[in-house]
């Protein structure tokens, strides 16, 4: 098995369902449409957001210019891909698709699955938020990366898979979306009990600064007051940091 790199896809990829149909053993055609030269790296094919998407979470959703993908924290998500593939009729390529670095690092999981030798269709690709905040996604937008192979030998089984059901993973989230559900809120409720307790902390530093004033420096005014305003400045600074993270908490 090798890798195919961009010198070799460059020769196999075609646009049109004829082209791709009038090849030879010798000449693979591996069918992309729409391509984009861009999308071709040195050695993968990037795919892009396409036009639908599942959500474990809310259910099924179009996607256009003004209604992008969005996956709330801790959901996973089904995009569909903006791509029509199809592998070689002689089942001797096959492909990964993985990540791209640049939507890992904005909080989104990593990508790993396979491509069989004679799939045909468009694409899903499984992705959870992993971060704090709402991600979107456009559409068109470059979601993943496809690395093709050259198989050793032509694949004898038939995938099992129909290409573009979504209808039917959806229906596999449905029996976990509230149990999914119930666990973001517990995780919400708990976030929000602890920030209670430190707040009611941070407001007891005040007259527990003003007690030990008292208690230690009652005799000498200004060490009192300079006791008082070291609480009172710890005070609003905690609070200023503990409501900066529940604002991050509710985007």
């Amino acid at each position: 098995m090798s890798l195919l790199a961009d010198t070799d896809l460059i020769k196999m990829i075609c646009t049109t369902k004829q082209e791709w149909q009038q090849r030879d053993d010798d000449n693979p055609k591996i069918y992309i449409n729409p391509f984009k030269q861009n999308s071709l790296k040195p050695g993968s094919y990037d795919l892009s957001v396409g036009n639908s998407y599942a959500s474990a979470l809310k259910g099924q959703f179009q996607v256009n210019d003004n209604c992008p993908v969005t996956i709330d924290a801790g959901d996973t998500v089904l995009i569909t891909t903006l791509e029509e593939i199809k592998m070689p009729i002689n089942k001797k390529v096959s492909a990964l698709i993985l990540s791209k670095v640049s939507q890992v690092s904005k909080g989104l999981s990593h990508i790993s699955t396979t491509v069989d030798p004679d799939w045909e269709g468009k694409l899903l690709i499984a992705i959870t938020n992993h971060s704090r905040k709402s991600i979107k996604l456009n559409l068109g937008e470059p979601l993943c990366t496809m690395v093709f192979f050259e198989n050793k030998s032509a694949a004898d089984k038939e995938s099992a898979y129909e290409p573009g059901r979504v209808d039917i993973l959806t229906r596999q989230f449905s029996s976990t979306a509230p149990e999914l559900q119930r666990e973001i809120e517990k995780k919400k409720i708990a976030r929000r009990r602890n920030f209670n307790i430190r707040i009611l902390i941070s407001l007891g530093t005040i007259p527990l600064s003003l007690l030990m004033g008292y208690l230690f420096f009652n005799n000498n005014l200004e060490l009192f007051i300079a006791v008082a305003g070291l609480g009172a400045t710890l005070s609003q600074t905690a609070l200023a940091v503990i409501s900066s993270r529940l604002n991050d908490d509710d985007q």
